[in-house]
């Protein structure tokens, strides 16, 4: 007979054990729908099959967002401490872009909030993507957010609120509006001509924008929205990251990172870009052994990460044409 049709009295040790050890029961499917409470914060099934939509904004079930300080934690192995969360995107985190006093999110619930972190909330919600929102720049020259959904590019002017200026396409073409109907978050349809757009950087002047699709790098006037000439990568697959840097010489430096395995350098300042396409002056050597996902620099020092679970750190100062890798981290 089943434990639960019989009394507990009835039980023998070894049974009453064996209860105790059985994990318990899923709750019923009607006490899972319930609305999540405050008190009932903890309850893991309700966080599981939350199924918000963040398309558009429903100010009944979310409100602003809010950076709160988080929890102390003392450990004498930890190095590094959380010391504050922003919590208000209903899905995944996918970018994030910290400049002044401001931070910058771009989600899955395909909006990209602005935080201000010194009065620790949400200051703007910008919406109106056709997708997620996978990657986000911020212009401190311009005070401009961009945005990267699909294959276009939302330029956004905060400081009129939640203004967006245009929209810039990776064919070549500006819109007032993305000219497609929003899609769900599960989709990704391109427009015929276009392609997706992997990443996006902006020049340090405001004056540039650095966009990349598939193997090549579409370079921007932002004064006069159009765009004016491409970056022959030299790559054999989809280029993932980008990275501007200036050299030791003050020209400004865009290094690629691909699904080749490779980073390439190109020299794109103002005496060069008469000439289009940029060709690559120098590849970084040796390659990861998978792609690259991502690249970060501090003056003449580059880091990349790539899905070999492998960082690298290259010096870019050497006078080579290659510069040789420093220092390669394992990730356990």
């Amino acid at each position: 007979m089943p434990y639960s049709s019989r009394d507990k009295s009835q039980l023998t040790t070894s049974e009453i054990k064996d209860v105790r050890l059985t994990p318990p029961s899923s709750p019923s499917l009607s006490r899972r729908r319930q609305p999540l409470q405050d008190s009932d914060s903890t309850n893991v099934f309700m966080r599981l099959t939350n199924t918000q939509t963040g398309g558009t904004q429903n100010k009944k079930a979310q409100s602003f967002g809010t950076v709160s300080s988080c929890d102390k934690v003392t450990s004498c192995n930890q190095s590094l401490i959380c010391v504050k969360k922003a919590v208000g995107h209903t899905k995944t985190v996918l970018s994030i872009c910290a400049a002044d006093n401001l931070l910058v999110s771009g989600s899955k619930d395909l909006t990209c909030k602005v935080w201000n972190m010194s009065i620790g909330s949400e200051v703007l919600c910008l919406g109106g993507h056709p997708n997620y929102v996978s990657k986000v720049r911020y212009c401190e020259v311009n005070r401009l957010v961009y945005t990267v959904s699909n294959s276009f590019v939302k330029m956004w002017d905060i400081r009129a609120g939640a203004k967006c200026i245009t929209v810039l396409s990776s064919s070549g073409l500006v819109h007032d509006s993305i000219p497609v109907e929003p899609a769900s978050s599960s989709q990704a349809i391109l427009q015929q001509g276009e392609q997706q757009i992997f990443d996006i950087q902006v020049s340090r002047d405001g004056h540039k924008l650095y966009t990349t699709t598939g193997t090549t790098v579409q370079l921007w006037d932002l004064n006069t929205l159009s765009a004016v000439g491409k970056v022959a990568s030299g790559h054999q697959a989809p280029i993932i990251c980008l990275s501007l840097y200036n050299d030791s010489r003050g020209k400004e430096q865009l290094l690629t990172g691909s699904k080749d395995h490779l980073i390439k350098g190109f020299d794109i300042s103002n005496e060069q870009t008469s000439n289009y396409p940029i060709q690559a002056k120098f590849t970084m050597d040796p390659p990861h052994y998978d792609g690259v996902q991502c690249l970060a620099h501090r003056q003449d020092i580059l880091f990349s990460g790539s899905r070999d679970m492998r960082i690298k750190k290259w010096n870019l100062s050497e006078p080579s044409s290659q510069p040789q890798v420093k220092l390669v981290f394992l990730q356990y």
